[in-house]
């Protein structure tokens, strides 16, 4: 198995598995690497997590996770060319909710078996919607992963403005983190 679908596959396994709550980003840098060697990158689709499957190059979200890491590797010096790039930018998006629970309503009566007493009761919580981008940077001529970034950031709702802007957050936050300081 090529170094290359290695960190496709581990780049899966963080976005799945990832225990971030909104808001939060881990970096992963592969100790010993000057950074300064590498001055383009290319891409390889990005993995969109659906509850239909993975898709890759979706045509909603990837462009928006390409123009939002785009941004953020020219602002680091970083240039992107269709092929023979330094880097390679495997990269993954997954949305997810999580219910909270936040407590119990409970509807005191009369039973006809109990009497007075507890007679119903209605959960109150609501819906936490999240959203998580992952980037790995590996060098395109070992195939080894250099740098990795997970992001996750709340979404109110999923629609594609909001979307936007929170793929945005992430990888601002994310890549404030790189190069990597010694």
């Amino acid at each position: 198995m090529s170094n290359l679908i290695r960190a496709a596959l581990t780049l899966s396994f963080l976005v799945l598995c990832s225990p971030l709550s909104g808001g939060d980003v881990k970096v992963y840098p592969t100790k010993g690497i000057d950074f300064s060697q590498y001055k383009t990158y290319q891409w390889m689709a990005p993995r969109i997590f659906t509850k239909a499957g993975i898709q890759d190059d979706d045509p909603i979200v990837a462009p928006m996770i390409r123009a939002a890491v785009n941004r953020e590797l020219s602002t680091k010096g970083l240039r992107e060319v269709a092929s023979g790039g330094d880097l390679t930018v495997v990269s993954a998006g997954a949305g997810s909710a999580d219910v909270q629970l936040d407590g119990f309503l409970v509807n005191y009566g009369w039973d006809m078996y109990w009497g007075y007493g507890a007679v119903g009761s209605t959960p109150l919580q609501r819906v936490n919607q999240k959203g998580t981008l992952a980037v790995v940077l590996t060098d395109s001529r070992t195939k080894k992963g250099v740098w990795a970034g997970l992001a996750t950031e709340a979404v109110d709702k999923p629609e594609p403005e909001i979307v936007r802007k929170a793929v945005d957050k992430a990888a601002e936050k994310m890549f404030k983190k790189f190069p990597p300081k010694k």
